[in-house]
């Protein structure tokens, strides 16, 4: 497994604080940049951030990526272990997942919230999600590669260690 090296942060539109009393207030969700677009005073620019940004919030770029890779690790681990086959592909496949993540403010803490089976990948630039995911590729097509292998990523790919839990 891998893990691309350009994590995306989405930057809530409103505080959850702020928002969480009104059920109806889609600007507090982080994971869903649509709900934020389309509220008043959203702005990309300073929304959709690279993950080299974080030091502007006093934050590490490499401790996150690195905190983010030992959490995918172990979840993987423990789905491994408890039998859900159903989520790794077969053998000579690959597959695209995306992650969401949480930075807590204040402490760095990262959160695992969800992993999607097949991800929006709108926050790394306009264009149909085939372009988009060429792009993280590297303008490789592991589908269309007789001889692609893992080691041909780009650089931009982190490999997951994934500890096997013996139990």
């Amino acid at each position: 497994a891998f893990m691309h090296e350009d994590i995306r942060i989405l930057v809530a539109t409103r505080k959850f604080v702020d928002a969480s009393a009104d059920p109806t207030c889609t600007a507090a969700l982080v994971t869903n940049m649509g709900a934020n677009q389309r509220e008043d005073g959203y702005s990309d620019v300073a929304q959709n951030l690279c993950t080299d940004t974080l030091g502007d919030f006093g934050l590490d770029a490499e401790e996150i990526r690195s905190e983010a890779s030992h959490i995918l690790s172990l979840t993987l681990s423990r789905l491994l272990a408890a039998g859900r086959r159903q989520f790794f592909t077969l053998p000579n496949c690959w597959e695209l997942f995306g992650v969401d993540l949480l930075v807590e403010g204040g402490t760095g803490r990262i959160v695992l919230l969800e992993v999607n089976p097949s991800p929006s990948l709108a926050m790394y630039g306009s264009g149909d999600s085939a372009c988009l995911r060429s792009s993280l590729l590297g303008g490789r097509q592991p589908l269309e590669e007789e001889t692609f292998e893992v080691r041909a990523l780009p650089s931009t790919w982190r490999a997951l260690s994934i500890p096997i839990d013996e139990q």
